[in-house]
């Protein structure tokens, strides 16, 4: 596949799925040292470590929210961060709210 092509599947791949890790550009087929370079161009930003929205999207005010759901995929987003998600209350959470079940590994997240 042509550099274009791999630049192209990403950009159209993140378009569709608001925020990209570094496995689905790998699950994808392709070499995620397009992701850096598409960043060095200006095409996609980093929004967190290993993950990556297109330049010209909008940077929701959930951000923090898609960057967690996206590490812990098993989670659920719950107490004050739910309440802040869903404009109830008045509380803003400085940290984000998640539930896992009782026997999975304690996720590491910086």
């Amino acid at each position: 596949m042509k550099k274009n092509q791999n630049a192209d599947k990403i950009l159209k791949y993140a378009r569709r799925h608001g925020i990209i890790r570094v496995r689905d550009v790998i699950r994808e087929g392709i070499h995620p040292e397009y992701l850096r370079r598409l960043c060095k161009k200006g095409t996609l930003t980093r929004v967190g470590r290993g993950m990556y929205i297109p330049a010209d999207e909008e940077i929701s005010p959930h951000i923090g929210l898609v960057q967690i759901a996206k590490r812990i995929p098993h989670g659920v987003i719950c107490l004050l961060s739910a309440l802040q998600f869903h404009d109830i209350g008045t509380q803003s959470p400085f940290e984000v709210w998640i539930a896992i079940e009782g026997k999975a590994a304690q996720p590491r997240i910086e």
